[in-house]
C-alpha cells in the first residue's frame, strides 16, 4: 500500500495502490499526496474485504497516522507534532515492513532518545504507541514486538529548579531603557502588564484596542508556514478575552497608535515593511536578546514576562480562577501548577491594582 506520483501533460499528480486479498486496487488524478492519501483511507473503510489489508512499510505507517492525526488537533498542534515526531521516532526507524520490525530495532530507538530531555522522551513513547494503536485499528496488525517494550520511567534526579521563573522590575526598567524604538517600549510594557503570549502580542489590531479594554481574539503562528506569519485562532477556546488596562497602559498605547499614524486593521506592532504584516517572530526574539546584552541584565525568553504577571497577581492575593481567566488559561489548575496562591477579585480591582503600582514607573 502506498501513494506515488506521477507526470502528466498538465503537471504532477498523485495515485494510491493497495493490495487486498492478494487483488491490487489502482486510482489516479489526484492533486496532492494529501488528497490521495485521504481516498486510500476512504476506500478501505468504507469496503469489507473480510481480510487484513496488507500491511505496511514504517514510513508509510507513520505518514498515514499523521494524515489522520491532522484532522482531531489544531493546525499547529499538528505542525509541530509532526516535526518534532521526525526527529524522535521516524528517523530512528528502519523503513521496512511492520511485521518484519524485531526487539533490537526498538532498542535501538530507546538508546538514541537518551540524549533528549525528560518530556521529549514521554512524548515520543506517547506517539509511538499511537501509531501502533492506529495500525491496529485501521490495517488489523498488533505489533506485539512493539507490546514488549518496557513503558518509558524517569530515574533520573531533577533539580528543583522553580518553573515561575520571572523578571525583576528592576531588571526590566533597565531593559526598556536601551531598547531601539517606542514600539517596542510599548510592546514590551503591555507584556509585562498583560502576560500576553507572543502569538497574541503579534497577532493584536488596532481595532481590537477599545476603549480601556484589549480584545484578545486572534494569534499570529510562524509554524505553519516556513518563512511565513499566519493569522489564526487562539489556543484554546479560554484564550478568548477581554484584558481591562489600567489608565497608564490605556494612555501610553492611545499615543503610540496616534504618533505610529496606524489604521483600525492595521497591526497594533506591525513588521518594519507593511502595517499590514505583523511584527516576526524571530525580530522579536532578536531585539529582546540584545537588548538583555545591551542592558547588562540576564537574558530572558519573552514567555517569561507571562510568568512575571502570574506570579504579581497571586503574590498580591487573587484567586488563581481569575488569574487563569485574565491569562486565558485552559483552567485554573494551568495557574495552580506554575503559579500557587490564593482568594478572590475580578478584572477592575486587576486593572486598579496595576495601574496604582506601575503608574509611575513606566
Amino acid at each position: 500500500m502506498a501513494v506515488y506520483k506521477y507526470k502528466t501533460k498538465s503537471g504532477d499528480k498523485y495515485m494510491y495502490k493497495v493490495c487486498v486479498n492478494y487483488h491490487q486496487y489502482l486510482k489516479r488524478g489526484f492533486l496532492t499526496k494529501e488528497e490521495a492519501t485521504r481516498a486510500m483511507h476512504l476506500f478501505l473503510s468504507t469496503n469489507s474485504f473480510g481480510k487484513v489489508v496488507q500491511i505496511p512499510k514504517f514510513y508509510d505507517l507513520y505518514e498515514s497516522f499523521f494524515v489522520f492525526y491532522k484532522d482531531s488537533v489544531k493546525p499547529s498542534t499538528y505542525v509541530g507534532a509532526y516535526r518534532q515526531c521526525k526527529n524522535l521516532i521516524r528517523d530512528f526507524m528502519p523503513n521496512v515492513r511492520i511485521d518484519k520490525l524485531v526487539y533490537s530495532d526498538f532498542t535501538n530507538w530507546k538508546n538514541n532518545l537518551k540524549v533528549y530531555s525528560h518530556s521529549s522522551i514521554l512524548k515520543a513513547y506517547n506517539f509511538m504507541k499511537m501509531i501502533f494503536d492506529y495500525c491496529f485499528n485501521f490495517y488489523g496488525y498488533k505489533c506485539r514486538t512493539f507490546e514488549l517494550v518496557p513503558k518509558y520511567k524517569d530515574y533520573s534526579v531533577h533539580s528543583n529548579i522553580p518553573k515561575n521563573k520571572v523578571v525583576s522590575l528592576e531588571d526590566f526598567q533597565k531593559f526598556l531603557k536601551v531598547l531601539p524604538s517606542n514600539k517596542y517600549y510599548v510592546l514590551f510594557v503591555l507584556t509585562y502588564i498583560t502576560g500576553l503570549r507572543i502569538g497574541e502580542v503579534r497577532g493584536l489590531t488596532v481595532d481590537s484596542f477599545q476603549t480601556d479594554s484589549l480584545f484578545i481574539y486572534q494569534q499570529v503562528n510562524s509554524r505553519l508556514n516556513v518563512g511565513k506569519s499566519v493569522v489564526t485562532s487562539l489556543k484554546t477556546d479560554n484564550s478568548k478575552r477581554v484584558v481591562k488596562l489600567p489608565l497608564f497602559l490605556f494612555n501610553l498605547i492611545s499615543k503610540y497608535i496616534k504618533s505610529s499614524k496606524l489604521k483600525d486593521k492595521n497591526f497594533l506592532f506591525p513588521s518594519s515593511k507593511n502595517n499590514n504584516d505583523p511584527i516576526g517572530e524571530t525580530t522579536l526574539n532578536k531585539v529582546l536578546k540584545e537588548t538583555c546584552m545591551s542592558a547588562g541584565i540576564e537574558n530572558f525568553h519573552f514567555h517569561m514576562l507571562r510568568h512575571t504577571q502570574a506570579t504579581l497577581l497571586v503574590d498580591s492575593g487573587f484567586d488563581h480562577k481569575i488569574v487563569a481567566d485574565y491569562l486565558g488559561h485552559s483552567s485554573e489548575k494551568v495557574t495552580e501548577k506554575f503559579y500557587l496562591h490564593q482568594d478572590e477579585t475580578d478584572a477592575i480591582k486587576i486593572s486598579e491594582l496595576l495601574d496604582k503600582k506601575f503608574k509611575d514607573v513606566f
